[in-house]
């Protein structure tokens, strides 16, 4: 029979009473070796006080028990001094043991009805006792990994808020694990673990990161978190609120008196305390006053203090009542000793008294079967030699189903499936209990509804003092629970490794502390082009370029990664088909329980896409800069090209309006003249004042034809034009301004030379290039050419002139450029502007040909039809 749950009998009975010679035998009689088992249990808080600095000899002894049987079942661990070894061997089962005991699995926000109800009953109330001035103050104690405290901060804060108070809030939450509190200090928890709030709390008081969502800034810099054992005076006093909940539940009676007198200390004289659903004041009831009993709300009630002396008084009563509690066990314990050895000494002396060895062997019977009736979380029976049941425990009642008198004397192999009976699998347990004397397996068997669950069983074979078969003995357990969440556990590991495999837009994959890969996910085949079994075990500088391989950057992220725990960089990464693509990686130190370092997680991301977008966007840039400054240059060559206009415009339209005021004024004086003016003087005159108008129309036209031009009003009348006409009627006019200057024009024109233009327009722009020649080349000949050429008609006028500078020949075409000084030369500049835009309005082209000092050639080509909107 397996004996009592070492976790119950390491604080079953007082150590004054262990001294017995009696109890000290009866111990190491029950169970075989159960007496080793309180050592395991040692060591196992001997292991966690020093790995956590947390003593578990404060846990409720049940609790502690139901605990680590968990984490036995989940470990495949038979027995309390295996688990011991295993618990030193493994530091990382330490760890799984202290998530078990410390870590809540609960969901933020969960209770929240009594959250927001708790708030509107106690910010009120506290902000009337001090009149609105001060913080208010809230203390979490036992917060595990912060779920509570920041529910219990977004409640009142949210009351505060609701109440329109100045009023701050700080809310200290302590617990005395260190793990529990980093989690609770990070603050991030994932969408599953916030599923309570509503999508409006969720939006306002978290932020989304990288891992789920974090508490936002207002909220964290209300909170502070530290470490505490709630048997110490905490670091701060006089709070308004404190919330335990379920911490009272695990910790034992001792524990349980202490805490309560603490949270009386710490408040407020009329502060509060709220429990958990289980949880009271218990011994401490006088402390506080109960507000709400359905809500475990409490209020502190102030303790009066009584007379020293008659507290003296009680004391020195209750003292000598435990004196005489003494004495009266100190003689109990006399007569006990007297009793042993009265017994010794019969037991000596009627050695061969059978039948009061009989008597005594019936009293173990009956004690042993009391014990085993007494077990309820096991199936405890007998099975005669053929496997018919001839006892059956309470366990194996609450387990199968079946009362005693249904099941004794039926075959056991009821209590498995079809299946495994037509497979008489029963029978082959019997025969291998018979020959090796145990049999242990794990499989369904069937309750006595019909139900399955997994079972543990253990049969033991039972022989008398001659060695012959007497039966066997069969114990099961039932694992279902456990089965449950090792498959939800695995089925939990392959949700990870599929979600890891199937993500496809990050490489993901693990390396050895040396660097090498051991793993490979689908990403990472289809970002670097290796297959799985090509690339594990090969060291991870593959994917850098050469040069990165010889400055050493591979081991230099390794060594960093090492020494900060990671490290994450940019840079260009080859592919295996040598291919090259820039890449975001970040390399993650792995640790496993003990810190020991085991390797490293590595994710790459393809960020070439937004490096080609970020060098687009620069050169966009430096593009956009530069034509802004190429514009603003423009600008300022306009603006001074715009002042010398105006300068010049205002000394050219001076010039002939000065000359014809004075012909009129001269005129006029002559006509208000006793002798008046002769006939042929006002003719000279009038000629010369109609020649200085002529002028100054040409100097308004030229600025009419630049604005049309510039607000794109320049319209052409085409007709039918006879070029050869056109080109005579030029010579004609241009004659006397041509002989003023001593430059003779010759006329070479081919003959029947017909085009579809605007001739006005046409004939202007030449009339602007042999005005240009005229003014520029005096004093030597000018040609005027015309010809068929490249399906068009060309167009030259030649000079014999000191010609155009290199630099210069494409500025002369600008508004407002001139060849010569204002000084020297008339004009206002916009003759070859002129030109060119009518020409190009015509689908044509205007160029320049010139060398210093050999004189120049201005040439026209021209469509023989300009067509509509050309």
């Amino acid at each position: 029979m397996p004996p009592k749950s070492p976790l119950k009998r390491a604080r079953s009975s007082p150590p004054r009473r262990a001294r017995t010679g009696r109890r000290r035998d009866a111990s190491k009689g029950r169970g075989g070796g159960g007496g080793r088992r309180p050592d395991a249990l040692g060591q196992i808080i001997a292991a966690f006080k020093a790995r956590f600095d947390i003593d578990l000899a404060h846990f409720k002894p049940a609790s502690l028990q139901r605990r680590i049987e968990r984490r036995m079942a989940a470990a495949e661990v038979k027995g309390l001094a295996l688990y011991a070894e295993r618990v030193q061997q493994a530091p990382d089962e330490l760890l799984a043991l202290h998530d078990e005991l410390f870590l809540k699995v609960s969901t933020l926000f969960r209770d929240s009805e009594q959250l927001l109800t708790l708030a509107r009953r106690i910010v009120p109330a506290v902000l009337a006792d001090r009149e609105g001035e001060g913080a208010l103050r809230a203390w979490v104690p036992a917060c595990s990994s912060g779920e509570e405290a920041w529910a219990l901060t977004i409640a009142l804060s949210e009351q505060l808020e609701a109440l329109g108070t100045s009023a701050a809030l700080r809310l200290f939450a302590t617990d005395v694990s260190a793990p529990a509190l980093e989690l609770a200090h990070r603050a991030v928890y994932s969408r599953a673990e916030l599923a309570a709030l509503d999508a409006q709390r969720l939006a306002r008081w978290f932020d989304e990161v990288d891992g789920g969502f974090q508490v936002k800034r207002v909220l964290r810099d209300r909170v502070m978190f530290s470490r505490h054992d709630v048997t110490l005076a905490p670091p701060f006093a006089r709070v308004d609120l404190i919330w335990c909940r379920d911490a009272l539940v695990c910790c034992d009676a001792g524990l349980h008196k202490r805490m309560l007198p603490v949270f009386h200390r710490q408040l407020q004289p009329h502060g509060w305390l709220w429990l958990g659903g289980a949880e009271t004041t218990g011994a401490a009831s006088k402390l506080f006053t109960p507000v709400d009993t359905k809500l475990k709300l409490y209020r502190r009630h102030e303790v009066r203090r009584v007379d020293r002396r008659r507290d003296l008084h009680a004391s020195n009563l209750a003292l000598q009542r435990t004196n005489q509690e003494l004495e009266c066990a100190r003689e109990e314990l006399q007569t006990t000793n007297q009793e042993l050895t009265w017994l010794n000494d019969e037991l000596r002396t009627r050695n061969g008294d059978l039948v009061q060895a009989n008597e005594r062997l019936a009293r173990g019977e009956d004690r042993f079967r009391l014990m085993v009736d007494g077990v309820k979380d096991y199936a405890i029976y007998m099975l005669d030699p053929t496997g018919r049941v001839t006892s059956w425990n309470e366990g194996a009642r609450r387990l199968k189903g079946y009362e005693a008198h249904e099941i004794i004397g039926q075959h056991y192999s009821r209590f498995f499936t079809p299946e495994e009976n037509a497979d008489q699998v029963p029978q082959r347990e019997l025969e291998t209990a018979r020959i090796e004397a145990r049999y242990e397996a794990e499989g369904l068997r069937v309750r006595k509804d019909g139900s399955r669950f997994w079972a543990n069983v253990v049969m033991t074979r039972i022989d008398d003092a001659s060695g012959r078969l007497l039966g066997f003995s069969k114990v099961t357990r039932d694992l279902t629970e456990r089965r449950r969440l090792v498959e939800a556990l695995e089925r939990s590991e392959l949700r990870a490794r599929m979600m890891v495999n199937g993500v496809r837009e990050y490489a993901i994959f693990m390396l050895d502390p040396t660097g090498h890969v051991a793993s490979w996910n689908e990403g990472a085949r289809r970002l670097k082009g290796y297959e799985e079994g090509e690339i594990l075990g090969r060291h991870f500088s593959a994917f850098y370029p050469p040069e990165d391989q010889l400055a050493g950057k591979p081991e230099r992220q390794l060594a960093t990664a090492t020494a900060e725990g990671r490290v994450e960089d940019e840079g260009w990464r080859v592919r295996k088909d040598g291919s090259r693509f820039w890449a975001d990686a970040v390399i993650t130190r792995v640790d496993d329980a003990a810190g020991n370092l085991i390797g490293f997680t590595k994710v790459t991301r393809d960020l070439t896409e937004r490096r080609v977008a970020e060098e687009a966007l620069r050169s966009s840039h430096a593009s956009l800069e530069l034509r802004v400054s190429e514009r603003t240059a423009e600008l300022e060559r306009a603006l001074q090209a715009r002042d010398t206009f105006l300068s010049i415009a205002s000394h050219e339209l001076k010039t002939p309006l000065t000359s014809l005021k004075l012909q009129l004024q001269l005129a006029r004086r002559s006509a208000l003249s006793e002798r008046g003016l002769s006939a042929e003087a006002a003719v000279q005159t009038f000629e010369r004042a109609l020649r200085q108008s002529l002028t100054l129309e040409e100097l308004v036209d030229g600025l009419l034809d630049v604005s049309r031009i510039q607000t794109g009003h320049f319209e052409l009348e085409l007709t039918s034009v006879d070029v050869s006409g056109l080109l005579a009627d030029l010579a004609a006019r241009m004659e006397p301004q041509l002989a003023a200057s001593h430059a003779p024009l010759t006329l070479e024109v081919d003959r029947d030379l017909k085009a579809r233009w605007d001739r006005r327009r046409i004939g202007q722009a030449l009339t602007n290039l042999l005005s240009n020649a005229a003014r520029y080349a005096p004093g030597g000949p000018v040609v005027l050419a015309a010809s068929r050429a490249s399906g068009g008609l060309r167009m030259t006028v030649s000079d014999s002139g000191p010609g155009i500078a290199p630099e210069r020949q494409a500025m002369i075409f600008d508004r407002f450029e001139r060849g010569g000084t204002t000084e020297t030369l008339g004009g206002l500049g916009l003759g070859l502007y002129i030109a060119r835009r009518v020409v190009e309005a015509h689908g044509g082209t205007l160029t320049v040909e010139s060398q210093p000092g050999l004189g120049s050639r201005f040439i026209v080509w021209l469509p023989e039809d300009a067509g509509p909107g050309k």
